[in-house]
């Protein structure tokens, strides 16, 4: 009988310890779940902390159709097909070749003759809008893609196609670059448009634009 009871006490013990230890296990797992899934959210915030201010450098020199910043900013791929960057005011487009305006002297002096065909960026106040796709980006292909409105106007308007999108590339030295000019021509990977984070809203500005002549709009 004492020989039964010592033995049960033991096989409960025993039982014990091999619960506590699998509990013990489980929860570690569950920690370093979190934990992983916890790095690759901070890592991704890192990636888009970075790319965001990339996004809207080249924004910005694109609307004001700073041709040298953009053709620094694209990738080689970019770079080849800089003739064909139409970037101008509707019905004020650049009357000479984009490849001709890529060295920095050259498009001072165009700019200087020619600031009809120019905007700045600023006079947007805060009427802009960037949107970045957050479900674009993954870890093997490095490509995130924004969007960015208005475009040629300094005024935009509802269901208006005054908008581009811009897809960034990470290049094999870490490099963030503009992989392509996308146009409004819908990424296939991205299903909706109005979809994203907004990393810039819109905001109606309670300044008044001045036109060429000096009276309010």
């Amino acid at each position: 009988m004492k020989l039964n009871k010592a033995w049960l006490l033991g096989f409960t013990f025993i039982a014990c310890v091999l619960i506590v230890g699998c509990s013990s296990t489980d929860e570690g797992n569950a920690n370093t779940g979190d934990n992983s899934a916890n790095e690759k959210q901070s890592e991704m915030e890192k990636v888009f902390e970075e790319t965001d201010k990339i996004a809207l450098e080249f924004y910005k020199a694109g609307f004001e159709l700073n041709i040298p910043k953009v053709y620094e900013m694209l990738s080689p791929n970019g770079k080849d097909t800089i003739g064909e960057f139409v970037m101008g005011m509707e019905g004020n487009e650049l009357d000479v070749p984009a490849d001709q305006l890529v060295e920095d002297e050259n498009f001072k002096n165009y700019k200087k003759q020619n600031p009809d065909k120019f905007k700045e960026f600023e006079k947007l106040n805060d009427e802009y809008e960037l949107r970045r796709y957050d479900n674009v980006y993954d870890e093997e292909k490095k490509e995130i893609i924004y969007r960015v409105e208005p475009w040629y106007e300094y005024e935009t308007f509802d269901n208006s196609n005054d908008y581009n999108y811009i897809s960034l590339k990470q290049n094999n030295d870490g490099e963030w670059v503009v992989k392509t000019f996308l146009e409004t021509i819908i990424p296939d990977r991205i299903s909706d448009k109005n979809s994203g984070t907004i990393i810039h809203p819109y905001k109606e500005s309670e300044e008044p634009i001045e036109d060429e002549y000096g009276f309010d709009d």
